[in-house]
């Protein structure tokens, strides 16, 4: 949200360091993991995903095999997700 609704700059660090504090994260232990194989190899390993999956920018995700891509979408998956919990009778509210 910080980046498609505020337009702050999230390639800079001192930005996503910020966000992690006000977050509740540790922004030193933020900051390893960024810079560690292990987020990068994550990040590899979603993209090809992604890409397999007919993907093709971000925020993509997806919800019982549905694509849902780009900030517009969010409203959308709300309703879509909305029907789905009240189909079966489940509490949605804490997805949002």
């Amino acid at each position: 949200m910080s980046y498609w609704s505020k337009g702050l700059d999230i390639s800079n660090l001192t930005i996503l360091l910020d966000i992690a504090t006000s977050s509740g994260m540790d922004p030193e232990e933020f900051e390893d993991f960024i810079k560690s194989s292990e987020a990068k190899n994550t990040l590899i390993f979603n993209t090809d995903e992604l890409i397999d999956r007919g993907g093709f920018g971000s925020p993509t995700f997806f919800y019982n095999n549905h694509m849902f891509f780009g900030n517009e979408d969010l409203l959308y998956s709300k309703t879509f997700w909305q029907e789905s919990y009240l189909k079966f009778n489940i509490d949605y509210n804490f997805l949002f």
